[in-house]
């Protein structure tokens, strides 16, 4: 398996600034490094669900992962299903994450 290229998370959303013309939504690293800038237009709905869900995507990448090396131990037999409920737990809160809830 090769190791992630991409910055890691948590992400947030961050209101930017830019003047009246150039607001933007922000989205930066834990570290504080920009992941993406995003213009307002005007649907602020639309641009914050939008916003909400590339900031969760080290957290539904991680949750994908982790459903993946789980599931084939709990088929086999390996581990007990009952197992899998931290981990679908996790799935559950980065999909509320991605919806722009927390």
């Amino acid at each position: 398996m090769t190791s992630e290229q991409f910055t890691p998370g948590p992400w947030s959303v961050k209101a930017g600034g830019g003047g009246e013309y150039h607001e933007y939504i922000d989205i930066v690293a834990e570290n504080g490094d920009s992941i993406a800038a995003m213009m307002r237009d005007t649907d602020e709905g639309r641009l914050m669900s939008r916003a909400n869900l590339i900031a969760a995507a080290p957290d539904l990448y991680a949750a994908c992962r982790a459903i993946a090396e789980l599931r084939d131990l709990a088929i086999s037999g390996v581990i007990d299903p009952k197992q899998l409920i931290p981990v679908m737990d996790y799935c559950r809160a980065a999909a509320i994450k991605a919806r722009g809830s927390q």
